[in-house]
């Protein structure tokens, strides 16, 4: 006798349990109503106290449910069930990039199909504003037949909407984050690019080059890259695709391409979402690479120029900021104040031991009088600091953590600052001894306040007029100590706000009955 399947949230016949945790799972199954196989996904709130690991559920069912493209994994159905949210998802049977890549000798066509396909999500995507900050090969997915599509939005971001991970969080994975990722700025779909690139080059080289063996080594990797260099470790791809993959990789977003649209319409081969084997188009193929020795000539001229003209640029614009830095600092020198006279005593410690600091702060002709002048005892400073932050000395930004190496400082008293886009900022002084090291460990999460809201019978809090959610919360709200206003609606109440002050490291009760007056 066959036993019968199990039917979970009153439609999903469940076949199979591909992945399941303490908190959450995934199944193969059967849409009873539908009558066809999807894949679905469940959350247990009661059993996932993280509030963040919550809301990151719902935003990828509300993100996918916007895109509707072939080339992007979509929405089913969506919902609740007693204590569980449950996601479905179209059944789309392939494997991820990160086996094809690894399994399958791909053909340049087989290559260039993919590519064309991915770029092709990742335009849809940007054009209704989503920014998907994960991108990489085994968020990719492929079928026997090569059609591809992007899959696992659940750290993705709507440009412009303040959700639990905004624009300025350290989400991702850590070799495929790009460099404005790492250091926690503001992203746009220029992020994608980067990431995208990431996976261009793992596509053609088959390893990922800023795999570290540590998340650190990864982020140095990722920030410390001569970007001028990629092109040496592709030398044997088409002239066309190492100029993209040259583009993708900068540093900077401003010299990225501008949108996913601008790679496409350079990619040779983007008009078909499937692929054949290449034995049963020869003379489709003959066409295509005639067409592409052609367009490789053409492309390459174009982009050599416009790559000349970029580094062209690129030195004009340094030889000012140098020229600038040393009208800065004769200007500093003919004012020596007390603040001043500190801050050159920093400087001059940083152009002996830490050049990569010292050439942020002034340039080499500079130091270099410094150091032939005074020489002085020194004394080092270890600083780490969770999850990271941008390090200032006396007011100057001197490296980002984690740092690689102890900071030289002369002896004397120095004031600290620890600064995180999305954390209050930590503040200190630290005097230095002379052959010594001073360490410096900090944890930003503790210098947050809390707020536990107890609303009856429920609310949408608001702080400062910015929204917070709807209560019950699963956790107290974390928030940089201040004061602020807090308002409660309902739309059957009255609406209540009140003034309140939240402190470090304390948490703030507030218990409110919205039907008394």
């Amino acid at each position: 006798m066959v036993e019968p399947k199990e039917i979970m949230f009153g439609k999903f016949e469940i076949i199979e349990c591909l992945k399941k945790d303490e908190h959450s799972a995934v199944y193969l199954a059967n849409h009873v109503y539908l009558g066809k196989k999807i894949i679905l996904k469940s959350l247990n709130t009661q059993t996932a106290a993280d509030e963040e690991k919550i809301e990151r559920f719902k935003r990828e069912a509300k993100i996918l449910a916007m895109l509707d493209h072939p080339n992007i994994i979509k929405v089913l159905d969506f919902g609740t069930y007693n204590e569980f949210f449950y996601i479905s998802f179209e059944y789309f049977e392939s494997r991820s990039l990160r086996y094809i890549i690894k399994n399958n000798n791909l053909s340049l066509t087989q290559k260039e199909n993919l590519l064309a396909q991915l770029f092709k999500g990742l335009a849809f995507a940007h054009q209704h504003q989503i920014i998907h900050r994960d991108i990489k090969p085994e968020n990719i997915l492929v079928d026997d037949k090569f059609n591809l599509k992007l899959s696992d939005f659940g750290l993705a971001l709507v440009m412009n909407e303040n959700f639990v991970s905004g624009q300025f969080s350290l989400v991702g994975t850590p070799c495929y984050m790009s460099p404005e990722q790492v250091q926690g700025g503001q992203l746009t779909e220029k992020t994608d690019l980067f990431s995208a690139g990431i996976v261009l080059f793992e596509l053609f080289k088959g390893f990922n080059p800023f795999l570290g063996g540590d998340i650190n080594e990864s982020f140095n990797k990722i920030l410390e890259y001569d970007e001028n260099k990629i092109a040496d470790e592709v030398t044997e791809i088409p002239d066309n695709y190492r100029l993209i993959l040259e583009t993708l990789l900068k540093k900077e977003p401003a010299e990225r391409f501008q949108s996913a649209q601008s790679v496409l319409e350079l990619l040779s081969f983007h008009e078909t979402n499937t692929i054949e084997d290449e034995e049963q188009q020869p003379e489709r193929k003959k066409t295509n690479r005639a067409l592409l020795i052609a367009g490789v000539v053409v492309l390459s001229l174009v982009m050599l120029i416009l790559v000349f003209m970029e580094k062209e640029r690129i030195s004009t614009a340094e030889q000012m900021r140098i020229d600038s830095n040393k009208i800065i600092t004769d200007s500093n020198a003919v004012l020596p104040t007390a603040e001043e006279q500190s801050q050159k005593m920093v400087e001059t410690s940083l152009s002996k031991g830490n050049k990569k600091i010292n050439d942020a702060i002034n340039g080499d002709d500079f130091n270099q009088k410094i150091v032939e002048e005074k020489k002085l005892l020194e004394g080092e400073l270890y600083i780490e600091c969770l999850p990271w932050a941008n390090v200032y000395i006396n007011s100057t930004h001197v490296e980002t953590t984690p740092i690689s190496e102890n900071i030289v400082l002369p002896e004397g008293r120095y004031s600290i600052k620890l600064s995180h886009p999305e954390y209050p900022e930590y503040i200190a002084e630290v005097n230095i001894k002379a052959g010594q090291t001073t360490n410096l460990s900090v944890n930003l999460e503790s210098l947050f306040g809390y707020i536990d809201c107890k609303i009856y019978p429920w609310g949408d809090v608001y702080i400062n007029e910015t929204k917070k959610g709807s209560t019950p919360f699963q956790s107290p709200i974390k928030i940089t100590p201040g004061n602020y206003l807090m308002t409660i609606k309902n739309p059957n109440f009255k609406t209540k706000s009140k003034n309140i002050t939240v402190k470090q490291g304390e948490t703030l009760l507030i218990e409110i009955d919205l039907t008394e007056d």
